[in-house]
Parts: C-alpha cells; structure tokens; sequence
C-alpha cells in the first residue's frame, strides 16, 4: 500500500506526515529546507503523532541547530553585501527557508530564503533563476516596442548566464540572446543591448554603418554602453 501524505501543526511548525505500512515512528529533517518529516504507521491517529513529535521536541531542536551550522556558510558571506537591481543599490538578505530556495525583491532588498542544508550551489542556482526571470519581464516590452519602432521581428528570446557577451544575435535564427546579469545595470543600459542585437539584424558586422544605424535609433549608445558592467556583487 502506498504512503498517504498529509501535514499538521505542531506549536505552530507544518508538519509532514507520511502514513505507510511499518510499525514504528520515523523523524527526519529534509535535507533541502530543514523542515520536520514523519514516517508513521497507518494506525496512528493525529493525535498520537503529535503527542510523540512533543516528546522529542528536543532531539528535533538539536538535529536542527546541527544543520543550520551550513546555513552561516552562505548567510556570513552574502548576508548584508551591496547588490545593483536596475542600478538601484539593494542589500542582500538571508532569511529561513520557505518550501524551497527563493529570491524575493522587496524595498531596498534582496532577499534569499535558503535551507537549512544550503549549500553555494543551492543558493547560486536560485539567484540565477531570479535573475533569467528578472531580465526575462523586463525584456519584453522593450524589445516589443524596438520591434514595432524597426519594423523588425525576433522569433525567440532566450536569457542566459555569459561570461563575455552582454548579448548575442542568431540572425539566421532571428534570435536574440541576453545576459541574465544585465539585471545589475540600469535599464536603459538592457535597452541599448537589446537596441544592439536588433541592429545585427541589418548590419552584421560591426562598424561604421552599424554605429550609425545604432545611433540613428539611440543617440546616447555609447553614454548606456560605458555604464554597463557597474552593477555591485555580480
């Protein structure tokens, strides 16, 4: 018979209870977020486990306190560190877990929620997914509009993490590429890049006839292009 998940609370903690056919009880801490996981047999009642998660509250506040030794790892490192959103200086913040690593931007900040078991990978990787989503909206409607302004097309848009471009151009393909860490820059610098890629469209190489064209559709390029690469902590 398979496990029935279900959760409760236990001074105020969710907890996930997972019924299966054995006899005794398990606790466990998930690996990814710390939260309190139980292994029990079909025949508990609620009340039966909870009253046994009370009795080995300790043990559980131990096993914690164990594994949030990963968390200052990170925490220490980019708790409080200056971060450019837009060319808007922020703080970065680490907070406990939610159900999984997670950015948020809230006013003057942006915020980490990481596991107990956090590791540089985990929380890396959920920086980079806030970042590729960041640059992903803020794109959109700007290369819309160049679109429109251009009478020219892109068939896909990707956002990537690069380590020498600030963005490429398929022209085969009609496709423009962007680098996820532009979110660190002003807008109007993503604007220029996008401005940019779009030009290739129609000159291919660089040159005196691309600078043209470029300026012709914004004047002030080079001002946006000597501000790209400022942004704090990228």
């Amino acid at each position: 018979m398979a496990a029935a998940v279900t959760t409760i609370i236990v001074a105020g903690t969710t907890i996930t209870v997972r019924r299966k056919p054995i006899r005794h009880m398990y606790i466990r801490l998930a690996p990814d977020d710390g939260h309190v996981v139980v292994s029990a047999p079909w025949s508990w009642s609620d009340e039966q486990i909870m009253w046994a998660i009370a009795s080995r509250s300790g043990w559980i506040e131990r096993q914690r306190q164990r594994s949030a030794a990963h968390v200052p790892r990170v925490a220490g490192e980019i708790d409080g560190q200056p971060i450019s959103i837009w060319g808007i200086p922020h703080r970065m913040r680490v907070l406990p877990p939610r159900s999984r690593a997670i950015v948020v931007q809230a006013p003057g900040e942006l915020v980490l929620h990481v596991g107990h078991a956090a590791t540089w990978q985990r929380a890396s990787a959920a920086l980079a997914a806030w970042r590729q989503a960041a640059v992903r909206a803020a794109a959109h409607p700007l290369l819309a509009h160049w679109c429109q302004r251009t009478g020219l097309s892109v068939r896909q848009l990707t956002i990537r993490h690069m380590t020498t471009l600030w963005g490429s151009c398929r022209i085969d393909a009609q496709r423009v590429c962007l680098n996820a860490r532009l979110v660190h820059d002003p807008i109007d610098c993503l604007e220029y890049v996008i401005v940019h890629e779009l030009a290739h469209l129609v000159e291919r190489s660089h040159g005196a006839r691309f600078d043209a064209l470029v300026g012709h559709w914004l004047p002030d390029w080079q001002a946006r292009h000597a501000r790209l690469g400022r942004g704090a902590t990228r």
